[in-house]
């Protein structure tokens, strides 16, 4: 079970002001209009993007060996997935040590749900598929398009490759949060339960460790594949470092920067 801590004042406010729900499409949600606009029509977005790298990937696979390709598509996508797992760590913790909520869009949209997170970890179980899967995909889209459209087409497997790449890295970052809900719902979903019971997305006893005093490991969150690793070499503490001596600020205290102990 994880360890909870009591919420500072100011954290609580927070908490209390992200729960005033609105409704939007006959859902409620926490964020501002904007936002939820937003988010809507980033997943949208993505998703057409999504399609489109599917397509050149159909256009570019028939020049290649089928047995090739297979061997190809399967290695690629399993280290997309990788590279998923280590981005969302780099984003968990930067969101989780620097900056603040007031910052413009990147504000409201990354630092506010990871602060609102360690108040409340519960809080992400109640949001619904947009709440919890669209912030990212507005990234995604900007990403995703431009590398579907640039991508070279003559240079068989290797094309094939830069597609499948981008497609599963992307398809990682974009359900990071999902697997994130699930790894903190007491009963989510049998497919969820099944992929977690053969650590394909994050687990919750791998996950509440990030939950537990010091609250400073394990930040990756869609496969967690990479925690193990990372809390073993103290990777985000030796950025904290770098970042200490290069900026003169103090980030030793990591997390613990933001209220929360």
């Amino acid at each position: 079970m994880s360890a909870t801590t009591t919420p500072s004042s100011e954290e609580t406010a927070l908490h209390d002001s992200h729960t005033q729900n609105r409704w939007f499409f006959g859902r409620r949600y926490a964020n501002s209009f904007t936002q939820r606009v937003i988010e809507f029509f980033g997943i949208i977005g993505y998703f057409v993007c999504t399609g489109l790298c599917a397509v050149k990937m159909s256009e570019v696979i028939g020049g290649v060996d089928p047995l090739v390709a297979a061997i190809a598509g399967v290695g690629t996508f399993a280290f997309s997935f990788l590279v998923a797992d280590f981005v969302s760590g780099l984003v968990h913790w930067m969101g989780d040590t620097f900056g603040t909520e007031d910052w413009p869009l990147v504000g409201p949209m990354f630092i506010r749900p990871f602060r609102i997170h360690h108040v409340d970890p519960k809080d992400i179980t109640l949001h619904d598929f947009i709440a919890t899967n669209g912030n990212a995909s507005v990234v995604l889209m900007l990403f995703l398009g431009p590398v579907t459209f640039l991508a070279p087409t003559g240079w068989g497997v290797v094309s094939f490759m830069i597609l499948t790449f981008a497609l599963g890295m992307s398809l990682g970052i974009f359900f990071t949060n999902q697997f994130h809900k699930w790894a903190h719902e007491p009963e989510p979903p049998a497919f969820a339960r099944l992929l977690q019971r053969f650590n394909i997305v994050l687990t919750s006893p791998g996950h509440d460790i990030h939950h537990t005093d010091p609250f400073r490991e394990s930040y990756c969150i869609t496969t967690g594949w990479l925690n193990p690793l990372f809390d073993r070499i103290q990777l985000w503490r030796k950025l904290e470092a770098v970042i200490s001596s290069i900026t003169g600020n103090d980030y030793s205290e990591g997390g613990k920067l933001n209220g929360y102990e």
